[in-house]
């Protein structure tokens, strides 16, 4: 699931996970996703890790790339039973 803005809030970080959520439990592996240019508000990037959203920001992804680890954990972590 990916969802494309210029700013990136709490309430785009939640439908995504929400849409994920019904498609995990559905049997689809999606893993939520958003793309923006900034963050809305401060504290969000942490926010989205936490709820396991990757995102891309200004062009950077989040977890950064050089984290391929915590990448792993939250596709996995979408991976229905």
């Amino acid at each position: 699931m990916v969802k494309l803005r210029g700013q990136l809030s709490m309430v785009m970080l939640k439908r995504a996970k929400g849409k994920a959520e019904v498609l995990k439990r559905a049997g689809v592996w999606a893993v939520p996703f958003v793309i923006g240019s900034e963050w809305a508000e401060e504290g969000l990037k942490e926010e989205a890790v936490k709820q396991k959203v990757i995102c891309v920001v200004d062009g950077k992804i989040e977890p950064s790339r050089s984290d391929w680890e915590q990448l792993e954990q939250i596709v996995a972590h979408w991976k229905p039973s």
